[in-house]
């Protein structure tokens, strides 16, 4: 993966957000289509923080439509939230990742 320098694990944290915010240029996001593709860690790590990005969408929503006592909303959220991690098996948060992956995209100390 000749567009990271270093461990590509590093930039592919480093531009996760953007991209699924959608705010990176054609060739940051082609790199990280590409790592993703290659890299499970990484990957695992995508599909979680999609999923986490509806979850708490959804749960706004919810708490917002039914017009609860907007003070109580944010405590509310913020302990479903901590549920929906804990319950999709991430112990460290955020994340732990104490090793990188090898050039072939395959984590490695993990």
């Amino acid at each position: 993966m000749s567009g990271f320098a270093v461990d590509p694990c590093d930039k592919c944290e480093e531009v996760l957000q953007p991209f699924l915010d959608r705010d990176l240029n054609e060739e940051e996001r082609a790199l990280a289509e590409e790592h993703l593709s290659l890299c499970d860690y990484c990957r695992k790590r995508y599909r979680f923080e999609e999923e986490l990005r509806r979850f708490v969408r959804q749960a706004a929503s919810y708490w917002f439509s039914i017009r609860r006592v907007f003070s109580k909303a944010p405590q509310q959220l913020f302990r479903l939230t901590s549920t929906f991690v804990a319950n999709n098996g991430l112990s460290r948060y955020p994340y732990g990742r104490t090793a990188g992956c090898d050039a072939g995209g395959v984590r490695s100390g993990a």
